[in-house]
Formats: structure tokens, sequence, C-alpha cells
């Protein structure tokens, strides 16, 4: 289970780019299996709302490019003759002055559908000058302009207010990969500009520190990396574990790791990362040496020793607790009763591409059965 103390994340938050922030995204709401990001990767915003506008201009042109979808919505007219149902109370109008007229309801194909009519709504928000608060000027009048433009190709399509109701109704199909990521685009948006509790705050940096919880941000990233990257060797999930000969009991607590990463190939060993977001991986000691914190070493040893009843794959499993990096680096093993233990970080400010070959390392089989704790002194009094 990812962790996380209040002052921590506020802390972290600070030091984490806007560029590494959004691949972070990127990998955690499984942007990447809809494709089209990553040319949105290599271009600069110091904004991440300014940045996910322009991912939601372009990617709106592609869907453009392929023609909105159609639906057939129910819609109420006056028509002659007859056509559908006839809505008889309003139409009585009509027949009483013997006019060739009356109200219908009746489905049309229509490109007034929740899709489009999300996107638009996103769209109108942003047209906002004053929500681009990061982006600078020459940037807000190209973005304005865009989105504008767009607004415009959007005409027939409504604008209802957004609301987590309204998104929880979209429906995508296998035909509708243009749609996936704008529409996760809008619903990140919509996530950012969710009231606070000082009114007006719009900023970047007031949207990140009060939106986006990093400790789970940082849980999904890690494991969703992981699924991109190697899953076609191993088999990449969150799973739970259950207490020995206490199946059924329904006072144990629950056992659930964030990441669990086992080879595909014989003889499937099995890796256990848990992440944990705090300011310091190693916590004061009464004057002497820093110490690994106790109760987090407590968790990832009893989800290996607790599955040894298992098969071999359990019993020669390792594990990982995973921090970011603030003050320094850390890197430590140990041999725990048959378990490998590494306690290591992650410097999410780094260059994005040291932070992935730092993950794809975690991976790299370096133990064996000479291998000795490099530090004991952080293992002792624990």
């Amino acid at each position: 289970m990812t962790e996380v103390e209040p002052e921590d994340e506020q802390e972290l938050k600070k030091m984490i780019p806007i560029r590494n922030v959004w691949h972070m995204l990127v990998y955690a709401w499984d942007m990447r299996r809809w494709g089209g990001v990553d040319k949105f990767e290599s271009e600069m915003s110091p904004d991440l709302l300014g940045l996910l506008a322009q991912v939601l201009v372009e990617s709106t042109r592609i869907l453009l490019r392929h023609q909105l979808g159609r639906e057939y919505v129910k819609k109420t007219s006056e028509v002659q003759g007859i056509k559908g149902r006839i809505n008889f109370t309003p139409s009585l109008k009509f027949i009483g002055n013997k006019e060739n007229k009356l109200v219908c309801e009746f489905n049309v194909l229509d490109i007034d559908t929740l899709r489009n009519q999300i996107i638009k709504s996103t769209l109108e928000q942003l047209s906002h000058g004053d929500l681009l608060g990061g982006v600078g000027p020459k940037q807000i009048t190209n973005l304005d302009h865009d989105i504008i433009s767009l607004i415009r190709d959007l005409e027939g399509v409504q604008s209802p207010r957004l609301s987590n109701a309204l998104f929880s109704k979209v429906q995508l199909g296998r035909n509708d990969r243009y749609y996936a990521l704008p529409l996760q685009i809008c619903s990140l948006i919509y996530q950012l500009r969710m009231p606070t509790e000082n009114e007006g705050a719009s900023t970047l940096a007031k949207l990140l520190r009060d939106e986006i919880e990093f400790a789970a941000l940082f849980e999904k990233f890690v494991r969703n990396f992981y699924i991109h990257h190697v899953g076609d060797r191993f088999e990449v999930k969150s799973e739970g574990l259950h207490w020995p000969g206490q199946d059924g009991n329904p006072l144990m607590p629950s056992m659930k790791t964030d990441i669990s990463i086992i080879s595909r190939a014989y003889p499937r060993n099995r890796f256990i990362i848990d992440t944990k977001y705090y300011r310091e991986a190693l916590v004061s000691n009464q004057g002497w040496l820093p110490k690994f914190r106790s109760e987090n070493l407590y968790q990832i040893y009893a989800y290996l020793r607790t599955q040894e009843n298992g098969t071999e794959e359990y019993c020669n499993a390792r594990g990982m607790l995973l921090y970011p990096t603030v003050d320094r680096p850390l890197d430590e093993e140990a041999d725990i009763q048959g378990h490998n233990i590494r306690v290591s970080t992650i410097d999410l400010s780094d260059s994005w591409e040291a932070i992935e070959a730092r993950l794809l390392s975690f991976l790299e089989d370096k133990v064996d059965a000479e291998q000795t704790v490099r530090d004991p002194s952080l293992v002792a009094n624990a």
C-alpha cells in the first residue's frame, strides 16, 4: 500500500518538474495504449494545464480529420405530417387551427453526442485565458485561436456542465480509438479544475498541490510503466495475498501488493515492489545512524514470508521498497531468511531518460546465493 505523510507530499510535489508530472500521468492514466502521446512529450510547456490544452487541441484535430462520431439521439420538433411518435398535448394547437403540423418525437443520426459534448464543454472552459496562467502570452494567443477554431467546428454540439456523473456515462468501443485520448485529457482537466477551498486559485502550482494525489499517482505510474515496457516478459499486477491458515477470518488485515512482477517463463521468479511516498526513506535513530523505516520493512517482509507455503516462486521471491529521492539517493540490499529485500529511491526530478533507465535496472537479476548485506548497520534495530 502506498503511504504518505501530508508534509511529505507537499515538499515532494514542489520538486517534480511539470514535464515529469506529464510523463507520470501518461503512464498512470494508461494513455500510452491509445497511442499518439509521444509527440506531445517532446514539446515544451511550463504549465501542465497548458500542456494538456495543447494535447486536447491536437487530439481533437485528429478526431475531426477522422470525422466526429454520430449516434441516434431523440429530438422533439414541429414537423409537417407525422414523423416518429406524436406528442399530442403540444400538437393540439395545430390540430385546432387545422394546420398540417404536429409535434413529434423521433430519432436522428446526430453529432450531438455525449462524447462530443464533453470535448466541447472542456474546450469552452479552456477558452478563458485566465485558466492558462502558467503559459506564456504567445502560447496563450495561439492556444486561444486553436481552441476557438475547434469550438466553431463543433457547432451543433451542446456543451453541458461537466460532472463526474457525466464522465461515468461515457462508454468507448473498439472502434473509438480516436476518442480515447481527448476524453482522457478532458477528464484530467476536469479533475484539475474541480473547486478548491480557495476560489479562483487556478494556477498550475495550486492545482497540482490541491488536486493530484501524488502518492496514488506514484504507485500507478510505476505499475503501468512496467506493464508497458516489460509486459511481454513479465506479468505485472497488484494482487491480494492470504494469511496462511487464516482464510475466511474477517478480522485479519488485508495484504495487497502495489506491484507484483512475475516472470512468464519458468521458474516464474517473483518481485514485489511496494511504493512509499515519504520525504525521507530513512529515519533518525536517537543520534545513531539513520535506519530503514521499520513499519515499511515489516510490511514487505510479511508479503514475502507469509507466502512461503506456496510454490517455489514464492519461496524465492524478492521484494523492494521504492521511495522518491529528496536529499540523497539510496540503494541498499539485504538477504533476510532467504529473501532479497532492496530499499531504493528514484529521483523524479531527473531527466526522463534517467528515470526510465533506473526503473528498468531494478529488474536486472543481480542477486545470487553468496550476496551479503551491503550495509548491515541499516538493518540492525530496524
